[in-house]
């Protein structure tokens, strides 16, 4: 697979602390496994797919994970995520992603836009779940 999804919270719940103590006020907190490789969005349409920076440069070495995420079941939408090249437990290697030695993958984390629809608005939650099933089918 091109791309994968990490679960819609790797750890989630309600912390009580605030700057190191009890507040007695639940926050929702969401936390997700940061991926050391390049921050990227990606632009499905059709069979295309176009990987940018969040400085909106085009990733043109990645044109194999481009193509491989065109051939996916996303038709239509705007993913964001993490470009990683990961070892056979899991963990990215960055060396291997900066000289382009690996074979990377798309870390999917975002659904900002499916079929036409602008998704920014919903909360990051019902994205997040949005997403999890697209990927999933």
């Amino acid at each position: 697979m091109a791309f994968e999804s990490l679960p819609c919270s790797c750890l989630s719940g309600y912390h009580l602390a605030q700057n190191g103590r009890q507040t007695g006020i639940n926050y929702l907190w969401i936390f997700e496994l940061k991926q050391d490789g390049f921050r990227g969005v990606a632009y499905v349409f059709e069979d295309q797919c176009k990987l940018v920076s969040r400085k909106n440069n085009a990733y043109k070495s990645f044109a194999p994970l481009q193509a491989a995420i065109a051939r996916e079941r996303v038709k239509d939408a705007i993913l964001d995520g993490d470009i990683v090249c990961l070892d056979s437990d899991g963990r990215s290697l960055f060396k291997e992603l900066l000289h382009r030695r690996g074979s990377p993958i798309f870390y999917a984390f975002d659904l900002l836009w499916l079929n036409g629809r602008d998704l920014r608005h919903l909360p990051l939650l019902e994205r997040k779940r949005m997403l999890w099933d697209l990927i999933r089918g």
